[in-house]
């Protein structure tokens, strides 16, 4: 059990951590010089400041470790996880889809079909919870936190593949997000399976790092691009 809540890191324990925090602040810092520092849609800014969530949680993971030197892998930073989501369901449901998807039969099949994404990720997080926290309980104090991290995960998953599953609109606004929720989904994919790389091996999870650094960049720039096609539209 303390292998899993809190475990010793390596040396080559930090230089993950650091490349981690550095990578997502990195992308972060574009997305804003690029997106937020002029008047750009509400949409994208939102996306970015989800991004920005993850490099606050990322510092504050990194600097805890440093001042510990044990990785714990549920803290109070991790509702950092829980703001990422939900900049991405505000962006998603506040800024777009409540223009695109008005409740027609039309969109029907891409509302059901959606709920494909928030399965599949419950699923791989509720087989690694399962494998990782038995010991800890199902209604824990600790697994109460881990459910409330993960809660709204899924819920942001489902409008990104709703609106990549929903017929093109006739302003083409889905055409300018298409690429952000493509590379919101598989971060947080990355973000769940990287979950078993604890029980795997510290190879395991420099990769997940490195992919899951990848899709951090690949959403700004996708944020970059799809706000260019934006405003070629309105």
């Amino acid at each position: 059990m303390q292998d899993i809540i809190a475990e010793k890191l390596t040396g080559f324990d930090y230089v993950v951590m650091l490349f981690y925090f550095v990578g997502i602040t990195a992308a972060f810092l574009i997305g804003i010089f690029k997106i937020c520092t002029r008047r750009s849609p509400m949409y994208f800014k939102l996306i970015i400041y989800a991004v920005g969530c993850r490099a606050l949680e990322a510092l504050a993971s990194f600097v805890d470790c440093i001042c510990t030197g044990y990785v714990v892998y549920f803290r109070v930073s991790n509702l950092s996880l829980v703001a990422y989501s939900l900049f991405i369901i505000s962006a998603n449901v506040g800024a777009l889809d409540k223009f695109l998807d008005e409740g027609s039969s039309k969109n029907l099949k891409a509302r059901l079909l959606a709920f494909i994404a928030p399965v599949a990720l419950s699923a791989i997080y509720a087989v690694f919870h399962v494998i990782a926290y038995n010991d800890v309980g199902a209604f824990s104090l600790l697994s109460l936190g881990f459910y409330i991290e993960f809660l709204p995960i899924p819920v942001g998953s489902y409008f990104c593949m709703k609106q990549l599953l929903m017929p093109p609109d006739s302003l083409g606004f889905l055409k300018a997000t298409r690429y952000v929720n493509i590379f919101i989904l598989v971060q947080l994919f990355i973000e769940e399976l990287s979950n078993y790389s604890v029980l795997i091996s510290g190879t395991a999870t420099s990769v997940c790092a490195v992919l899951s650094v990848s899709s951090f960049f690949g959403i700004v720039f996708a944020v970059i691009k799809g706000e260019k096609i934006w405003k070629t539209l309105v």
